[in-house]
């Protein structure tokens, strides 16, 4: 049996996905259809066993010049081509006995349909699942299984969709790489805290996309309230929220975007995490979340900073590793930050127990063996 795994999000964008690959590929050889997925890094990353298939290999410029938006909407418009020959070659590649493995429902929305037996791993909760009908509805229904990252999306997604079974929950735990793919040569993050902890101070981090929902100002403006104890680094994508916050807050640290898993290497260094998804957007994705940011900070025993929804209360706050808050308050953050550091040792204990206690491999490969 051979697996082949479609995904149309960057590899890069996916760490969940990356584990993965990283897991089945020690066991089953794996064709990854993808895009912007050929570079040495990857090989050297997931070895000879995966065979990646590009549907399209140029990136685009984000910049506004006028030749940057005509690139972008041909980048864009033959990307949705390959989406929609993306079941031709599936087919093309595919001997009885092999498994499919559709990962993200946005691949599942975009695809020709597909005639062929097909796991599909949801990531989002995406917001036609609630609408009466929709194509989306239709695909997952047609699934063989169903993965989502946490329990509680699980009966969402039964219940909006109509499944008979509860789909299976794979955590949005990252694989545990070999120290030497996740060390940087010149890791910005050493001097900062080498100085840092000279002076008394201690690194709050934020790791992650930066869009508005996140809502990182509250924090911010808290540490800046707190500065002499606490110094506020951000690692991620550039987007124009990160670019407003930085110059907004020129004592933010910000250490650029480093490819995974090589950014686990800067998570490390920091002494708390901070996890914020705000529901205000008319969506209730961000409520309840299962972020692998969780996962990224536990591994190294990092206690947690969160805003106050199910999705953070019921696994960083009910398993004592971290602290919600109120992110409407100054003082509760402040205060949940202090109580953090009066409870450390403890906090960062429960969450490496936390991080222990689940079996990536044992997880997927049972998964995945149920169809051999």
């Amino acid at each position: 049996m051979k697996i082949i795994l479609a995904c149309f999000l960057h590899l890069d964008e996916l760490p969940p996905m990356m584990t993965i690959l990283k897991i089945i590929s020690k066991k089953y050889d794996v064709l990854y259809i993808g895009v912007d997925n050929w570079s040495d890094s990857y090989k050297k990353l997931f070895g000879e066993k995966v065979t990646f298939i590009n549907l399209l290999k140029q990136n685009v410029s984000n910049t506004d010049r006028l030749i940057d938006k005509i690139r972008n909407k041909i980048y864009w418009k033959t990307y949705h081509h390959y989406l929609r020959k993306c079941s031709s070659i599936i087919e093309r590649n595919y001997t009885e006995g092999d498994l499919i493995w559709i990962h993200h429902e946005y691949s599942l929305m975009h695809m020709r349909k597909l005639d062929l037996p097909y796991y599909l791993t949801m990531y989002e909760l995406h917001k036609d699942l609630f609408k009466d009908r929709c194509l989306l509805k239709e695909r997952i229904k047609k699934a063989e299984k169903v993965i989502v990252p946490e329990y509680t999306r699980a009966a969402i997604v039964q219940a909006c969709v109509g499944l008979d079974n509860l789909p299976a929950v794979i955590p949005n735990k990252p694989y545990d790489y070999e120290e030497k793919l996740t060390r940087l040569t010149n890791n910005p993050i050493d001097g900062m805290v080498e100085r840092a902890h000279d002076e008394g101070k201690k690194i709050i981090i934020y790791s992650g996309i930066f869009l508005r929902e996140r809502k990182l100002e509250p924090f911010i403006e808290s540490i800046r309230k707190l500065k002499d104890k606490y110094i506020m680094v951000l690692i991620g994508r550039k987007s124009k929220y990160l670019e407003e916050l930085v110059n907004r807050y020129p004592e933010v640290q910000y250490l650029g975007f480093y490819d995974p898993p090589a950014h686990l290497s800067v998570i490390e260094k920091a002494d708390v995490g901070i996890l914020t998804y705000v529901a205000d957007c008319g969506s209730i994705n961000p409520v309840f979340c299962a972020p692998n940011k969780i996962w990224e900070y536990a591994k190294y025993g990092i206690p947690m900073l969160c805003n106050d929804i199910p999705g953070l209360k019921y696994t960083v706050e009910y398993n004592r590793f971290g602290y919600c808050c109120n992110i409407n308050s100054i003082d509760s953050i402040c205060n949940a930050l202090e109580r953090i550091f009066d409870e450390y040792v403890q906090l960062s204990r429960n969450a490496k127990d936390y991080y222990a206690a689940v079996d990536m491999e044992d997880i997927v490969l049972e998964l995945v063996g149920g169809n051999s």
